[in-house]
């Protein structure tokens, strides 16, 4: 074709064209020639690197020892030309070449790889994502606001465990797994001791064959769960508590993001206790949630059926049947009798409540007769607004919320003190706790991720445990764990909502 005809198609010619280039750009594996001019007119960071004034302005050569040749080729066509087809983006190389375009900050080009990468992933049992997802984490810092490791790590969150192979899914890119789904609320298509087994098997492979053979044998597969070996042999195998103290040590990290209050409790005794490898506080957390969710056995206080009363802080008289653990208010019987209840059950208070215009960030606004809370569209940072109500004496509380707009920055929980500030975002400040519709839980600019999120529509219950000052929410009615890093709250509480625009929540009252 004639010049003049495609500025694209003459300037193809330009690239790595000796005769129209003044420097050389050395790669991991090669070199291409290139002018320095159209680089630093097209990319930022060449001309940073090439017009700052630093030895790189006055060399014919620059270096990147990270940036493979195959990536630096669609580099160059890109910066040169504006295109970037389907057709040169393979599956071998579409990592490389989204770690070459975001080192370059070639934002358009980034945004096409990630439009395009579906077409290249299938997880199914032969898909090769999870090693896609083990490279990208080589060559990219592992953060979860990553579109590319997140699009990778939703495929692989779709497929079943054992068609991924070990060697697979490298250990930062399980970790990142595992990371991804608990802050997306999701789940893998697994049982938790499935995902369990699973992360132990990983983590032995990285120690020796052999104790991938033990810790294989040891965590039987769920269709051969009632072949549990005898405890007593674990305990007894030398080899096992060598391998034991490696993988604690390497599992560490990974079990945050694993619930073993999930797992059956016959699989938790029979077979996780006594290999030893989840330290007791969590074994004693999970059969705590176990007892607090699950009736009890009868009490062996008494053989006849006569109920045997206590009194709750109310002095009104609670009698608790020997054949049924739920008490009733019925006769009296003697004070001085003991009961065959440690804590008598409590009644949950439901909080009907208006919020305070007193207490309420400049670009937020209280309507419908005080339930409704909506953030102006000058509102683009967070602020907050307190409940009218002053939550100051031991019980139970609850209260019901409802998101009817969603925002980017949205979250509920409770405050506390004359210093709150309703300007600033609440999870920042010291007397602040709030649940993030993202799924963190945020206080004092620190945050823990928790198992769910919530949007538009969503209905969250707020549980506030004064007596044992602990604090929880549900999503839609469905309860998630306490948690577990709060666990001083102070004796005077109020409601506190974070919004920014187009965010509006409203007070469910309880009827």
């Amino acid at each position: 074709m004639a010049k003049g005809y495609s500025l694209a198609t003459d300037l193809r010619l330009l690239i790595n064209n000796p005769n129209y280039s003044d420097i050389t750009i050395l790669c991991e594996d090669g070199s291409f020639y290139a002018c320095k001019a159209i680089l630093a007119a097209r990319c930022e960071v060449f001309n940073g690197f090439l017009y700052n004034g630093m030895k790189e302005t006055y060399e014919n050569q620059i270096h990147f020892p990270e940036i493979k040749s195959i990536a630096m080729k669609i580099i160059l066509n890109y910066i040169y030309t504006g295109f970037c087809t389907a057709e040169e983006l393979k599956n071998d190389t579409i990592i490389d070449i989204y770690h070459a375009a975001d080192y370059f900050q070639l934002k358009n080009l980034s945004d096409y790889i990630i439009r395009v990468i579906g077409f290249f992933l299938k997880p199914s049992a032969e898909s090769n994502v999870p090693e896609l997802l083990s490279r990208a984490l080589v060559k990219l810092s592992p953060s979860e606001e990553n579109s590319l490791l997140q699009i990778l790590a939703e495929y692989v969150s779709s497929m079943p465990l054992n068609t991924i192979e070990y060697d697979q899914l490298s250990f930062p890119a399980l970790k990142f797994l595992l990371s991804y789904v608990r802050g997306k609320g999701k789940s893998l298509p697994a049982t938790e001791y499935e995902i369990f087994r699973f992360v132990i098997i990983h983590v032995a492979h990285q120690i020796s064959k052999d104790a991938v053979e033990m810790f294989e044998n040891y965590l039987p597969t769920m269709d051969k769960i009632d072949q549990i070996q005898d405890p007593t042999i674990i305990v007894q195998n030398k080899e096992f508590h060598i391998f034991r103290q490696q993988l604690t040590e390497i599992l560490t990290p990974l079990l945050e993001f694993i619930d073993i209050r999930r797992i059956e409790g016959k699989i938790l005794t029979d077979v996780l206790e006594p290999l030893d490898i989840i330290t007791s506080e969590k074994i004693v957390d999970a059969y705590r949630f176990y007892a607090r969710n699950h009736l009890g056995l009868p009490s062996s206080y008494a053989t006849t059926e006569t109920p045997v009363s206590f009194k709750q802080n109310n002095s009104s008289q609670v009698t608790v049947n020997q054949n049924n653990l739920f008490p009733t208010i019925e006769t009296k019987t003697p004070d001085n009798l003991p009961s065959p209840i440690v804590n008598s059950p409590l009644s949950i208070n439901k909080l009907n409540f208006t919020w305070d215009e007193s207490a309420c960030g400049s670009n937020l606004v209280i309507e419908k007769a005080g339930t409704t809370v909506r953030a102006l569209s000058n509102c683009k940072s967070t602020e907050n607004v307190k409940g009218k109500i002053l939550i100051n004496e031991k019980g139970i509380y609850e209260w019901n919320l409802v998101v009817d707009r969603g925002c980017k920055k949205m979250y509920i929980g409770i405050c506390a003190g004359k210093s709150f500030d309703v300007e600033s975002f609440a999870g920042y400040q010291r007397n602040g706790w709030v649940f993030a519709s993202s799924g963190l839980y945020w206080n004092d600019n620190k945050f823990k991720r928790g198992e769910a999120t919530y949007a538009e529509g969503d209905k969250i219950t707020v549980h506030l445990n004064m007596n044992e000052k602990t604090l929880a929410f549900s999503i839609n009615d469905k309860r998630y764990p306490e948690i577990s890093t709060w666990r001083k709250l102070p004796s005077k509480i109020y409601p506190v909502i974070s919004l920014s625009y187009p965010g509006q929540i409203r007070i469910q009252p309880d009827i």
